[in-house]
């Protein structure tokens, strides 16, 4: 499995619900890989390591390739925040494709596993983290990625996603802890930063 897949897992691996959950948004998003001829758009090297007679290592490449894609593609801005409250949060922005539903879901579990494994939650009220989400998601887009993000907020006991509008904060005179994130960089390439050799 790739990494933060991984130590979710081995955390929640006795709850059988939560596995399966788990599991089906990595193998929805590998899917969304195939269905869409990701795998055959990549240097030859990597189609090695995809079509390895190893399944763990096809599985783990196969979801970091997922998880790069969407990130690369699909998330516009990270952020940490400071709420009022003292408490500190995370906002990002996501550009919103129901092609690539899972692969989204999977990354933003990159996202959470990061700051649960930095402990950042554990400053907060109850030890319970707001993740905000602007998305320019809407109509029967909005209800499927909202019900998506519900079932990858199942998995964690130490967040809380929310779902806002633009400039949510700023109309509330909520204070980042740093200066807004720019928009990304433009990119080297969709796989540059996965598979770039040094």
């Amino acid at each position: 499995m790739e990494k933060y897949v991984q130590l979710l897992y081995d955390r929640i691996k006795d709850d059988k619900d939560r596995v399966m959950r788990l599991i089906m948004i990595m193998d929805g998003a590998i899917n969304e890989m195939h269905n869409n001829g990701i795998f055959s758009q990549l240097p030859l090297d990597v189609q090695e390591r995809v079509h390895s007679e190893d399944p763990e290592e096809r599985i783990t490449v196969k979801s970091s390739i997922a998880k790069s894609l969407a990130y690369n593609s699909f998330i516009t801005s990270s952020q940490p925040l400071r709420l009022k409250s003292g408490d500190i949060a995370h906002m990002i922005g996501v550009k919103f494709n129901q092609t690539f539903i899972n692969s989204i879901a999977l990354c933003i579990q990159g996202g959470l596993e990061g700051l649960y494994q930095n402990g950042i939650y554990k400053h907060c009220e109850d030890e319970i983290m707001q993740y905000y989400i602007q998305t320019d998601a809407h109509g029967e887009d909005y209800k499927s990625f909202r019900r998506k993000m519900m079932e990858l907020e199942s998995l964690y006991d130490n967040f809380q996603i929310n779902f806002i509008p633009a400039n949510f904060f700023e109309k509330k005179e909520t204070a980042p802890v740093t200066k807004t994130t720019e928009e990304k960089k433009e990119k080297k390439g969709l796989f540059a930063k996965l598979f770039s050799k040094k």
